[in-house]
């Protein structure tokens, strides 16, 4: 069953990281196709700019050649009007012109189809890098384009012949248009070669437009990841909860057995009229028998009181009651475990009227408890067992302090010391008797009265259990 688990366990995080590097796959597909889109878009404002600014005179001289064309198609008897109609050349489209609606000189109609084709058709500039990219900044902000760029006149062979900004600047941006698509220019006299974009900030651009992409696909993988470990922590709970309890059935059946086992070899030799058998020695092997039905009964309430604990059929009626008196009473319940184990108490309530206000009942089962474990884990290498007892009231709230010089409680068990059927490994798990039940049920009804239970431990110098519970308004 476990290597069942522990195979499923595998198998659905193998598949939440698979979900998880889909996702990452799909991020960086995306932010290529915009890296792409970029490059396409500039090495298109680029090429429309070449285009109106008129830098490549073959360019602009087939552009004009168009634009010629065009107007023949249009106007093949070459009239000439005073008038000009052009519909869709005002929104400088050519699309939309048709023969019927060019009333206009032929000369005035080349020079408006030249415009709708973004050509100036003035005589040519002469343009500085700087003035030149002003030109591409107008031209990008048009199309919606504002992501920081630099600008660069290229040789045949690669060289920078000029650069808008810093040479250096423009050789480490990643991001650059592709030099064999661009035609050659010529802004001036000293100014001939091929023009280049790059964008250092592409990458801060581009994921600022993806950030809606990028938010939601975060909070995906954010869902994945905590899925996963959340899944992890659960199935190594529920694994150690599985351990604790094969544990707990272990002791439960010695526990069990060995009280049996008394009671049957005492009713044997009292039922065997073969030996005679002294009526002290028969109040004797009662008194074991009672005694181990006694444990008997403690082990099934304590079982009990879980259960009803886990239906939530346990109910506190608080009462108010003298703390001396209680703890007293509670002491002497443990009387013949602490003088059997040489135990020596000492009390301190402050004041010593101190009233509680709580379930009488359920808290002696506590206190007892704390006081069991005080015994049962004495340091047997010291010459006594101390143990102290102390109440009072501090901050608002009342305080009940139980505190031993025993073993102490190794560091790595601390975390789990209130886990149901939990115990501390002692190497014989049944050297001492118990069932793992006691402080987690101390803690269940602690805080079922809206306290708090807290544990100082060290080893080799004792333990220290702390409750704290509100006092009546």
């Amino acid at each position: 069953m476990r290597l069942k688990l522990t195979r499923l366990v595998w198998i659905t995080c193998i598949a939440l990281l698979g979900i998880v590097a889909l996702q990452v796959f799909w991020l960086f597909k995306a932010y290529q196709e915009q890296e792409e889109k970029l490059l396409n878009a500039a090495s298109a404002v680029l090429l429309q700019t070449h285009i109106r600014t008129g830098v490549n005179a073959n360019l602009n001289r087939s552009v004009q050649s168009l634009a010629t064309d065009m107007l023949d198609k249009l106007d093949p008897k070459g009239t000439d009007k005073d008038t000009i109609v052009l519909n869709g050349i005002e929104q400088y489209s050519v699309g939309n012109i048709q023969p019927e609606t060019l009333i206009a000189g032929r000369a005035e109609i080349k020079q408006r189809l030249m415009k709708a084709l973004k050509v100036d058709s003035a005589q040519r500039q002469h343009y500085t890098l700087s003035g030149y990219k002003e030109q591409l900044e107008q031209t990008l902000h048009q199309i919606g384009l504002d992501a920081p760029f630099e600008l660069a006149l290229v040789d045949g062979n690669g060289g920078i012949i000029a650069t808008s900004g810093l040479q250096g600047s423009f050789e480490k941006a990643g991001l650059k248009t592709d030099l064999n698509s661009s035609i050659p220019v010529t802004l001036g006299p000293d100014l001939e070669g091929r023009m280049q974009l790059a964008f250092p900030g592409a990458g801060f651009y581009l994921l600022k437009g993806m950030w809606v992409v990028l938010v939601l696909s975060l909070c995906l993988i954010g869902v994945c990841a905590f899925s996963f470990s959340y899944m992890v922590a659960l199935f190594y709970k529920q694994k150690r909860e599985a351990e604790v309890r094969t544990d707990f059935m272990n002791n439960m059946t010695h526990e069990l057995k060995t009280p049996i086992a008394s009671i049957s070899v005492a009713l044997e030799l009292l039922q065997d009229h073969s030996v005679t058998v002294s009526d002290e020695v028969k109040d004797e092997y009662f008194q074991i028998a009672g005694n181990e039905l006694g444990r008997l009964s403690g082990l099934i309430d304590k079982v009990l009181r879980m259960s009803a604990f886990e239906r939530t059929q346990i109910k506190i009626n608080p009462q108010t009651f003298d703390v001396r008196e209680w703890i007293d009473t509670v002491m002497h319940s443990v009387r013949p475990l602490a003088e059997a184990n040489q135990a020596h108490f000492r009390i301190a309530i402050y004041p010593e009227t101190l009233q509680f206000d709580a379930d009488r009942q359920q808290l002696s089962s506590v206190l007892q408890n704390l006081l069991e474990n005080a015994i049962k884990y004495a340091d047997k290498n010291k010459p006594r067992l101390n143990i102290e007892v102390i109440a009072g009231r501090r901050n608002g709230k009342m305080y009940l302090q139980v505190k031993d010089n025993g073993k102490g409680i190794p560091e790595q068990y601390q975390d789990r010391i209130f886990d149901k059927f939990f115990r501390v490994p002692t190497g014989d798990q049944h050297e001492i008797k118990g069932y793992g039940l006691g402080l987690s049920y101390a803690y269940a009804i602690v805080r079922l009265h809206h306290g708090d239970i807290v544990m100082d431990s060290e080893v080799k110098r004792g333990t220290t259990f702390t409750i704290t519970l509100p006092e009546k308004d």
